[in-house]
């Protein structure tokens, strides 16, 4: 008999509020506290061109889509292995701010915000983040932390 796709029950819900955070959890929740996301979006605002009156594909959270780049270069993932690893992760759902009822964005969708960076001349896509991870990691480390 085929497995049938399992939905969280308030149960499941309550319990897990009780769990102790793993480390990848509290590491991600850490990083979210610190990083000031507001100044990320202004460096990124310039290739976000959709408008939500015309339509066409659903519109992806700008915020959403930094934060994968972030845990792409973090983990050192591919495009896909980020779209499955969003999709299968809690703690990469919760850091990125999506709720269980929210589609992942697919990997073709950040493969192409990457590009947009490039283009654009935000660092460079790829370049932007390890950039951001570097400016990021001076707080994170006078923490204590390492990322």
């Amino acid at each position: 008999m085929p497995n049938k796709k399992r939905q969280l029950t308030f149960a499941d819900m309550e319990v897990s509020m009780d769990r102790k955070a793993s480390r990848i959890t509290s590491k991600l929740s850490t990083i979210n506290d610190i990083v000031d996301w507001d100044k990320v979006l202004e460096l990124v605002q310039v290739v976000d061109r959709t408008s939500k009156e015309k339509g066409g594909c659903p519109h992806k959270d700008l915020l959403v889509k930094v934060k994968m780049l972030f845990l792409q270069h973090l983990y050192n993932l591919s495009d896909p292995e980020l779209e499955d690893q969003v999709n299968d992760r809690l703690s990469f759902q919760n850091f990125v701010g999506l709720d269980m009822s929210e589609t992942v964005p697919d990997y073709t969708t950040i493969w192409r915000f990457r590009d947009r960076l490039s283009s654009e001349g935000v660092g460079g896509g790829t370049v932007f983040v390890g950039q951001f991870l570097s400016g990021c990691q001076r707080p994170f480390r006078k923490k204590g932390h390492h990322c």
